[in-house]
């Protein structure tokens, strides 16, 4: 999982003192139709945000992974026809805010979402990994 500029700087700051970090309140995910890296997020026309509800992270293996604790339903926005999703981002904020960190599906995964829908993460799907 890369963290974005902003996300790295406060993790450091963090780790190593050098300044108060800033936790954030929430965790939203909106899902990228290209790939997301530091220079942009990537998100297509599946704009709606989830929160997110994290269990505490691993402290035996695999460790610095995190589990999304209950079932999420991201309702999508019309389609036309349809939209490949190969990433997602993480957000401080349900619209606008502040990226914390993106990525890419394990294995290079796609999934296609047509017309209007949703895009359904179960309990313990979605798990957020730092190496």
């Amino acid at each position: 999982m890369p963290l974005t500029p902003y996300m790295a700087k406060q993790l450091l700051d963090y780790l190593l003192g050098g300044a108060a970090a800033t936790r954030p309140a929430s965790r939203f995910i909106s899902f990228a139709t290209g790939t997301p890296d530091t220079a942009g997020a990537s998100d297509g026309p599946i704009n709606a945000r989830e929160s997110l509800d994290f269990a505490a992270a691993n402290s035996g293996a695999p460790f610095g992974s995190a589990t999304i604790r209950s079932a999420r339903s991201n309702a999508t926005a019309t389609l036309s026809p349809t939209c490949k999703i190969v990433g997602w981002n993480m957000w401080d904020s349900a619209a606008g805010g502040t990226r914390l960190a993106y990525g890419t599906f394990s294995g290079g995964s796609t999934f296609t979402v047509t017309n209007v829908g949703s895009i359904i993460m179960s309990a313990g799907r979605l798990v957020i990994t730092i190496q």
